[in-house]
């Protein structure tokens, strides 16, 4: 992990919920985003903040397995980091057959690779997809961290809640 924080960027985008909550496209999730299996359904009662913060770990650790065992060629860890949160936010099944990873493993450009970040900015909502302007802003910062010309502004003391951009600091 980079030396900014991940955890306090996905709680900026996902916040930090103890009670469970259907996200935009009716998902149970609670935490930090995190979608409740069925053998979760103990988790309907609500979590601690420890809880929260231990599942957190637990799914980062998922995350980051399936970026290191589906990108085939040397990537920074800024560049784990964006494909990280777009794995966290998408699922690892849909990473996986992306197009986004095929331009990745085959060399493609940082330009080619950010206009297919920018193109997973829709949601099922009602059973339609629907362009999300919160998706937007994250595949934006996601692109930021991918070609490491921002990061997240959390370590030099920005408010994590100031949203989209304005979360992140020009890299020095």
């Amino acid at each position: 992990m980079s030396d900014y924080s991940i955890r306090d960027f996905i709680t900026w985008h996902e916040g930090d919920k103890l009670q469970p909550y259907q996200d935009v496209s009716g998902i149970w999730t609670i935490g930090r985003g995190h979608v409740i299996k069925d053998n979760e359904q103990w988790m309907k009662n609500g979590i601690t903040q420890q809880q929260s913060d231990d599942i957190l770990d637990a799914d980062l650790q998922v995350y980051y397995q399936a970026v290191d065992n589906s990108v085939n060629v040397p990537i920074t860890e800024s560049q784990r980091d964006s494909l990280m949160d777009f794995c966290f936010g998408n699922g690892i099944g849909a990473f996986q057959s992306s197009t986004l990873l095929k331009l990745i493993n085959s060399g493609a450009s940082d330009s080619d690779i950010s206009a297919e970040f920018m193109k997973w900015d829709h949601a099922m909502v009602g059973g339609k997809l629907v362009e999300i302007p919160h998706l937007k802003e994250i595949r934006a910062c996601e692109v930021a961290m991918w070609t490491n010309s921002m990061v997240p502004a959390i370590s030099a003391g920005v408010n994590a809640s100031a949203g989209g951009l304005a979360y992140f600091q020009k890299k020095s």
